[in-house]
């Protein structure tokens, strides 16, 4: 019996352990958030939002740039169809966490250009709802659960949004 299969063995051993072959795979990084649209997806209690978002041409315009808040309905708080301007006074066009709204009674702008008061002072409300989930991360913004759709401010309250321009939302879906 010879040394050489012995010291061959612990070479090739010796290698792979120098190379990374005798260690553990990396673990798989972890996926970034998705969108707003992925996160809505995988929420069985927004579904109705959710196909209203889609249905409406909406959602398209929310993948396509910046970063957005969405105050999201629960299903069991909408009754009927959503229409276009209904669901645009529930986006506002920026990111805002609870922590950026906690301590504070301010009304934002909503891409209908009308106002939504958020109150967050002694206590947790979006216009006349109230927030019953909050800072659910997508990548391109942010979702808060409410129990209430928020009815839109009365006609002529509010300017033209930017989403009815022709390249945001076809005009025939809008008109619904």
């Amino acid at each position: 019996m010879t040394p050489r299969p012995t010291f061959v063995l612990a070479s090739i051993l010796m290698t792979l352990t120098a190379c990374g072959g005798g260690s553990a795979p990396p673990a798989p990084q972890p996926a970034s958030n998705p969108d707003l649209l992925g996160v809505l997806e995988t929420r069985p209690n927004l579904k109705h939002f959710t196909e209203a978002l889609q249905s409406t041409g909406i959602a398209d315009r929310l993948l396509a740039s910046g970063s957005y808040t969405l105050f999201v309905p629960m299903d069991r708080a909408v009754h009927g169809t959503l229409d276009a301007a209904t669901i645009r006074h529930h986006i506002l066009q920026e990111r805002l966490t609870f922590s950026d709204m906690a301590g504070e009674s301010t009304s934002y702008e909503t891409l209908n250009n009308d106002e939504i008061e958020i109150d967050v002072t002694e206590k947790i409300a979006v216009g006349t709802a109230l927030m019953v989930e909050s800072d659910i991360q997508a990548s391109n913004g942010v979702i808060h659960v409410i129990d209430k759709v928020q009815v839109l401010p009365a006609p002529g309250s509010s300017e033209e949004s930017s989403l009815d321009q022709p390249q945001a939302v076809d005009p025939a879906i809008s008109a619904n």
